[in-house]
């Protein structure tokens, strides 16, 4: 599942359509808005330059919940997302901690 661009939200797609799937499932969080993120950055991708919290607030409650299910998930995320793949993972790994 996509997360950017045009795309609806994974969270709305997932609420509709994996009400009981079961397997492995892939998201990707790519981000909005590449050529005005790569402005903001100027290709710097050490640092958060555009804070989507509250959306990754929502994206782990629906993670865990497929966690639950014992399902096999794999995200990955563009640094085109916040800013810094690595750091948006490391947001992300704290939030399903707790």
């Amino acid at each position: 599942m996509l997360e950017g661009y045009y795309m609806p939200s994974v969270v709305e797609t997932c609420s509709k359509y994996l009400t009981d799937a079961s397997g492995s499932i892939v998201f990707r969080l790519h981000g909005t808005d590449r050529t005005g993120i790569e402005k903001i950055s100027n290709e710097n991708w050490n640092q958060i330059y555009i804070d989507k919290t509250a959306e990754l607030e929502k994206l782990s409650n629906l993670f865990h919940t497929l966690l639950t299910r014992k399902m096999d998930l794999f995200i990955n995320v563009n640094n085109h997302y916040e800013g810094s793949g690595p750091l948006t993972i490391q947001k992300l790994k704290k939030m399903l901690q707790e």
